[in-house]
């Protein structure tokens, strides 16, 4: 299970086993959200947000969604080494956007 990003308590990660689409594992406290990424032309052009387990808190959701924006390319990218060139990721501490 890699852990690529951390945030505000907002730990993002994807399982060794997973498949398209690209689609990334959020976790707060007990809440899971299932975040997904549409790429076209190597590009994400939309992400979405599904409730796995529980309920983010609201200043979690925020976090969430801050860091995925910012972060969405670099996320494809994370998942483009460890699935496709097999390379290994090592986590991020993110402190500030």
């Amino acid at each position: 299970m890699p852990k690529i990003y951390t945030y505000k308590g907002v730990s993002l990660w994807f399982w060794s086993n997973e498949h398209d689409p690209i689609h990334i594992h959020a976790r707060s406290g007990g809440a899971v959200v299932v975040v997904k990424l549409y790429v076209r032309d190597g590009k994400v052009y939309r992400v979405t947000y599904t409730p796995d387990k529980g309920k983010f808190a609201a200043d979690k959701e925020k976090a969430l969604r801050e860091l995925v924006s910012s972060m969405k390319e670099n996320l494809r990218e994370a998942w483009i080494d460890y699935f496709i060139n097999h390379r290994h990721i090592t986590p991020i501490q993110i402190e500030r956007l």
